[in-house]
């Protein structure tokens, strides 16, 4: 299944969906838990020795950077519990369409495939993979003693709104496996 979402202006929102034969699995998924999310990091070391390194349009370097940088932005948050401007200007059916979007990925742990990553969490083409690997490691560290942590306040996510700590932890499994399942052998 493939989403897309557009935006050709804060207020519209188009979500697009069609089956695609390109969700099947290339390499095997490993079970999306609600385990502590340092099993993501322990996970992309058990890849770089297996000697997985290449992805569809990244490294397996560049995957750690991004998921480093998105997991960062959760636990640090914005501090608002506010939801961001933007959402006000949603319609109902906007809305609706995103919480179901949401749901489906939380409890089914479907990602969308074919969305660009926002410019803020591209990675560098030059990063090292020992760079990403520890980076990754402290930022899911980070998310596991901000998790345990009692009265941690979660924000927003720019397309799904409002999440728990349960929600984003469960979002950042589905988000690394989503990218893992791309990895391959060099010239595999």
């Amino acid at each position: 299944m493939v989403v897309c979402m557009t935006s050709a202006k804060p207020s519209t929102l188009s979500i697009a969906m069609a089956v695609s034969k390109t969700d099947a699995p290339r390499i095997s998924r490993w079970k999306t838990t609600q385990g502590p999310l340092s099993e993501v990091a322990n996970r992309a070391f058990a890849i770089a020795a297996d000697g997985l390194s290449m992805g569809k349009s990244w490294s397996l370097a560049q995957i750690c950077h991004h998921l480093a940088v998105v997991v960062e932005n959760t636990v640090q948050g914005s501090g608002d519990n506010r939801p961001p401007k933007r959402w006000s200007q949603l319609t109902p059916h906007q809305r609706l369409m995103r919480r179901a979007v949401k749901s489906l990925m939380l409890s089914t742990g479907w990602f969308p495939t074919g969305a660009p990553a926002p410019e803020s969490v591209q990675p560098p083409a030059d990063i090292s993979l020992e760079q990403a690997l520890s980076r990754l490691r402290a930022a899911t560290e980070a998310f596991d003693a901000k998790f345990i942590t009692p009265g941690s306040s979660w924000g927003y996510h720019s397309l799904l709104g409002k999440m728990s700590g349960r929600a984003w932890r469960r979002f950042h499994h589905i988000h690394a496996a989503h990218h893992f399942s791309f990895l391959k052998k060099p010239d595999a």
